[in-house]
């Protein structure tokens, strides 16, 4: 799996194997809703995760250059190269790490929904027959104590 399949990797962590198992489940249903809930939000931590890797190797590659003497033209300038990629960056962890939160929220859902339909139900329990009532002062004769 790619380093920035990182929402992918952690559904498929998660749930023993991968994406494919959330398709089981009719869309119009709860789970089925859950689950495409959970494949968007696997495909946004890896959008994030795809777009901060970028940034940090972007910031990297031209931190380099400030390092080797690479950047000669503008002798000590890194124009802004720090106060931008790193408020860039910084922000981009930020949704990224909302984004995992909101997943393993998704994710525990899913598994607490799954593993109680997988349960063997105990049977229902029918209540006890309640006799009929009957007048009180009648016995079974059906006749009152007094005309004995």
């Amino acid at each position: 799996m790619s380093p920035t399949a990182l929402g992918t990797a952690r559904a498929a962590h998660t749930l023993g194997s991968g994406r494919n198992d959330l398709g089981d489940h009719p869309a119009d249903t709860p789970l089925g809703q859950l689950a495409s809930l959970i494949g968007e939000m696997a495909d946004r931590v890896d959008s994030l995760q795809e777009q901060l890797v970028a940034k940090a190797t972007y910031a990297a590659e031209q931190l380099e250059r400030v390092a080797t003497g690479a950047d000669r033209i503008r002798p000590g300038s890194t124009d802004g190269i720090l106060q931008y990629q790193g408020v860039q960056t910084d922000m981009l962890a930020a949704r990224r790490s909302d984004a995992i939160q909101h997943l393993k929220a998704l994710l525990a859902s899913y598994q607490h929904l799954t593993d109680d339909r997988s349960e063997t139900p105990a049977p229902a329990r029918t209540p006890a027959p309640v006799p009929a009532p009957t007048r009180q002062g009648h016995g079974p004769s059906g006749g009152s104590p007094r005309s004995r």
